[in-house]
């Protein structure tokens, strides 16, 4: 198929109809992300990314059930297939759950027709695991092109990153994760912490310091430095969908 076919099946006309120099306009904004809310209440939304993990997941709900914390996990299609009892228990205990596609690529890179299948591969194993159909999408990596936002806007999804980063995909200890974590916290902000890993953009081949970079106990170790210390300042932990409910989306252009 033609991409001028492809524009016109996922453009909206009234998008087209603005012609080729308000599309540039648009284009140069760069997609615009939510990376926190707005709000009065002192909330704050706790993510995980890569979800599940057998080796940790399960223990991490644990510690989230001991802090009375409700938090949302962007989940990886195939490890849902490969996985779906874990799946199915974060949806049991009060957890949200989003789409982070089904085979963690770099989206900017793929074809619009990969992209689609990303996305709606897993949903569908979301769905067949937990019966929820996640409204929710977060791009691997934190990378997006305007092809890949808009695709994922006009299937449904609102596409969220986030405003705090524990950067626990480093290999740094606890106390290092939970620091970051717990660095420029306000009311509203979107912490993103990972139960899973991922190789990274530049792995062409498997390294040793993957065998470290995949070990996720250090954030579970971080998890109560960050749990704790918060709820002692006022903070209360929802998932994104609850913190949707309650304030107004702060948005930001985020890199190819």
């Amino acid at each position: 198929m033609r991409a001028r076919q492809i524009a016109r099946r996922i453009i909206p006309r009234p998008v087209r109809a603005l012609g080729s120099d308000a599309y540039y306009r648009f284009r140069e904004q760069r997609p615009q992300a939510i990376v926190g809310y707005r709000t009065r209440r002192r909330i704050l939304a706790l993510t995980f990314d890569d979800s599940p993990n057998p080796a940790v997941t399960r223990e991490l709900l644990d510690l989230l059930d001991t802090y009375g914390a409700r938090a949302t996990f962007f989940l990886v299609g195939r490890k849902v297939v490969a996985h779906p009892d874990i799946a199915r228990e974060i949806v049991r205990r009060g957890h949200a759950v989003g789409n982070h596609t089904f085979s963690h690529p770099h989206l900017p890179s793929c074809g619009l027709r990969a992209i689609c299948w990303e996305l709606a591969r897993c949903q569908r194993a979301v769905r067949e695991a937990t019966g929820v159909r996640p409204a929710l999408m977060r791009p691997p990596f934190g990378y997006q092109d305007m092809a890949s936002f808009l695709i994922a806007r006009l299937l449904g999804y609102t596409v969220v990153h986030w405003s705090v980063s524990g950067d626990d995909w480093q290999g740094d200890p606890a106390p290092v994760v939970a620091g970051r974590a717990r660095a420029g916290v306000k009311a509203g902000s979107i912490i993103l912490l990972h139960d899973g890993w991922e190789p990274p953009l530049d792995a062409t081949e498997w390294r040793q310091e993957h065998e470290l970079l995949q070990d996720r106990s250090p954030t579970l170790e971080a998890l109560p430095m960050v749990l704790g210390p918060l709820r002692d300042q006022g903070y209360q932990w929802v998932t994104l969908p609850e913190m949707m409910r309650e304030g107004r989306p702060v948005r930001e252009p985020w890199p190819e």
